[in-house]
């Protein structure tokens, strides 16, 4: 199962950091776009896939799309809860990613080949993990200081003292604060134009105002 982690984009309360760029209103407009593509991109995976929304799950960025509400006080319960069978969590601000990435990345823990496969973020964080339920189990979220620049390695260190297999890959960048704006609208632009379409649109008119 492949789980968005997502929040819904309603103005104001999702992307904050990236308010006094765009404010309020472009900030949500930016998620939304952003968790278009996103939801395209886990369809093209071909994997079960759903997404895991904080905030109300019949906003309408969410469409048809499977969900259920995130569980839990932080980034580590969420996943706990999220990737319990085992599985794989992206961000919903990551539309970068690979699906052949993603689906390797799921296939080397649902064969047992590694307990958990980290997607490296540029800054330090990561932007997908798979996990399998043996690692889940085991707390290999727990403890982990979520939204640092160590938050990678600490997971990484984290899987290590259980004695998991762990292997850690590139995970490209999300989308956090407002120095990723440029550096998400320079990688599309040398990315094909198949690659994020709903995305590209909202910097388009982001560039316009």
């Amino acid at each position: 199962m492949l789980n968005i982690i997502a929040r819904a984009p309603v103005p104001g309360r999702t992307k904050t950091r990236l308010i006094p760029a765009l404010g309020e209103i472009g900030a949500a407009a930016l998620s939304e776009a952003m968790l278009a593509d996103v939801m395209a991109l886990a369809r093209w995976t071909q994997l079960p896939w759903r997404v895991c929304h904080a905030g109300p799950g019949d906003h309408p960025a969410f469409g048809d799309a499977p969900r259920t509400p995130q569980r839990g006080a932080d980034l580590g319960e969420v996943l706990s809860h999220a990737l319990g069978g085992g599985g794989l969590a992206i961000g919903s601000d990551c539309v970068l990613l690979r699906s052949d990435v993603l689906v390797d990345a799921h296939e080397a823990v649902s064969s047992g080949r590694a307990d958990l496969v980290l997607g490296l973020s540029l800054d330090g964080g990561y932007t997908f993990v798979a996990a399998s339920a043996r690692a889940v189990a085991a707390g290999v979220f727990d403890g982990v200081p979520w939204s640092t620049p160590q938050t990678g390695a600490a997971q990484l260190a984290r899987a290590s003292a259980l004695g998991l297999a762990a292997v850690a890959v590139d995970g490209t960048f999300d989308v956090d604060e407002p120095g990723d704006i440029a550096m998400l609208a320079l990688a599309l632009d040398q990315a094909p134009p198949s690659v994020a379409p709903a995305t590209r649109a909202a910097l388009g008119l982001i560039r316009r105002l």
